[in-house]
């Protein structure tokens, strides 16, 4: 299908189905080098492999928000390195351990980015885990954190695990 400048090429199959995605962009190819899945919702890391030099971009698809391809996110300067998926939300973390939130309602955002969130005292993410409406992040330095996603937009450290060095959440 024609999206304006962008020209998007897939199997015709149902999502669950797809094996191969090609996104053309500005005369760019992008290809899916990771990708996660939930309840209606796939999210996909792309890479440039005609320019190693360009950082790797995220696409979003949602079984009844896109027409018939992914959309392709803004996520400004931040690059995406890991996707991690819940029931109805889905993540990245950035290159500078930063996160991004992506669900259903970046359709509604006019420049399609995903809400970013960074960890207290200049924390870096390295996991994230997902339960209900909570977000749980593991820093790098071994802390867990968490955010009610629907109430509000920073992460505060889980008080019974303060104690301990965390090496693993999921």
């Amino acid at each position: 299908p024609n999206t304006g400048n962008k020209r998007v090429l897939f199997n015709k199959k149902r999502l669950r189905k797809w094996t191969r995605i090609v996104i053309e962009e500005q005369n760019q190819i992008y290809k899916p080098i990771s990708a996660i899945c939930g309840l209606e919702y796939t999210l996909y890391l792309l890479n440039l492999p005609t320019s190693p030099d360009d950082a790797p971009r995220l696409a979003y698809y949602h079984e009844g928000k896109n027409n018939d391809a992914p959309l392709i996110l803004n996520t400004s300067n931040y690059v995406p390195i890991a996707l991690y998926g819940g029931y109805h939300l889905s993540a990245a973390i950035t290159e500078e351990g930063a996160i991004l939130i992506i669900d259903s309602s970046i359709f509604l955002i006019d420049d399609h980015c995903p809400r970013y969130l960074t960890l207290p005292q200049n924390e870096k993410a390295i996991q994230i885990a997902f339960l209900n409406k909570f977000v749980y992040a593991l820093s790098s330095t071994g802390q867990v954190y968490k955010c009610n996603i629907l109430k509000q937009n920073m992460f505060e450290r889980v008080k019974c695990l303060k104690e301990y060095e965390i090496v693993q959440i999921s």
